[in-house]
């Protein structure tokens, strides 16, 4: 990316700002494109991750050092699990061009695209890259999002704290302000899907809770984007469970069959449960 670019993105950082300033950034998403730091689709950023770390990411993340290391450096920063569970890491990507992109809440779930964006509105970045320097916004809410003040802060504090120490890496991997269908910093744990949806001549993304359809998100042919954030550190777990757990963990993964898989998860559960 040119210096004056970078430069320009993390001075914004995680300050909000108005539509306006948000259509002069095009220029500098223009380069965060050519430049590789955001990818062109999902398949190309997933490809990106695999490029960096000689693997596909599995369905936890767990066999991908960066994604690892960013769980461990947010357990480090954060107090609780509530807080670490305010953020997600993700496989940065845009299906928009050098557009800056957009989240609005609608109806029963969240919009995503390139706006339109009203110059006099306040915008509010939720998703970054990791930059030594400062981290770089690349995702907007506008004011149909509700986002809690205070945790915003901490996340950002946070997100802050990982640009600086893991940044100089450079690796194919954002963080995201995990506040979609939940409070920012809580326990609850979502699992989203996407669709593509048409309005009028622009293709949008459209999120929604994948509760409702479960078994499809469990399949095979789903392409994931996004990993949660919590470290198993956060588990307090003695060695030998920890080895139990990764062992577990590289057996579910390896399983092929999303209803096979389904059944071993269930006798996992029962047996820590007894």
């Amino acid at each position: 990316m040119k210096l004056a670019d970078a430069d320009r993105l993390i001075r914004v950082g995680v300050d909000a700002i108005s539509g306006a300033e948000i259509k002069a950034l095009e220029k500098c998403y223009k380069s965060l494109l050519a430049e590789g730091w955001i990818s062109s689709s999902a398949d190309s950023a997933i490809q990106s991750i695999c490029n960096c770390f000689g693997e596909i990411p599995s369905r936890s993340g767990s066999n991908i050092a960066g994604i690892v290391a960013i769980r461990e450096k947010i357990h480090e920063l954060c107090c609780c699990s509530e807080d670490a569970n305010g953020l997600a890491i993700y496989a940065p990507h845009t299906h928009w061009g050098c557009s800056p992109i957009i989240i609005s809440f609608a109806t029963d779930g969240y919009a995503v695209g390139p706006g339109p964006i009203d110059e006099s509105t306040i915008y509010r970045p939720v998703s970054f890259l990791l930059h030594e320097d400062g981290p770089i916004p690349y995702e907007w809410c506008d004011s149909s999002v509700y986002l809690d003040d205070e945790n915003l802060s901490l996340m950002y504090s946070v997100v802050h704290g990982l640009s600086s120490s893991l940044g100089a890496n450079r690796w194919p991997l954002g963080v995201s302000v995990h506040f979609k269908f939940k409070p920012i910093c809580s326990a609850i744990k979502i699992v989203t899907s996407e669709a593509v949806v048409q309005d009028g001549d622009v293709e949008m993304t459209y999120i929604q809770s994948a509760d409702m359809f479960i078994d499809e998100i469990l399949g095979d042919d789903v392409g994931q984007v996004g990993w949660h954030a919590l470290s198993d550190k956060w588990l307090l777990l003695d060695r030998s469970q920890e080895n139990v757990l990764r062992k577990t963990r590289s057996i579910i993964e390896k399983i092929k069959d999303s209803s096979s898989r389904r059944e071993v998860l269930e006798a996992v559960r029962k047996m820590v449960q007894s």
